[in-house]
């Protein structure tokens, strides 16, 4: 029973230290400085590249720097 509760209580302590919030392309592209340090922590971390933050913010990094070429 003791193992039960303390696999339980271990469960809920992992959960709680969750990664970050999902965030979506345009909030990334509205939050240009904490897409760059997203951009930057995904090229450095391989396990890390493939999470929906990461693609997303590389995405939004994309977007942005198309806008700044096609603007001049």
């Amino acid at each position: 029973m003791k193992i039960v509760v303390v696999l339980i209580v271990g469960l809920f302590t992992l959960s709680g230290c969750s990664k970050d919030e999902v965030r979506d392309v345009s909030w990334y592209e509205e939050n240009v400085d904490v897409m760059n340090a997203k951009v930057d922590e995904c090229g450095n971390d391989s396990e890390m590249s493939s999470s929906v933050n990461c693609k997303n913010a590389i995405k939004a990094k994309q977007k942005v720097l198309l806008k700044k070429w096609k603007n001049g």
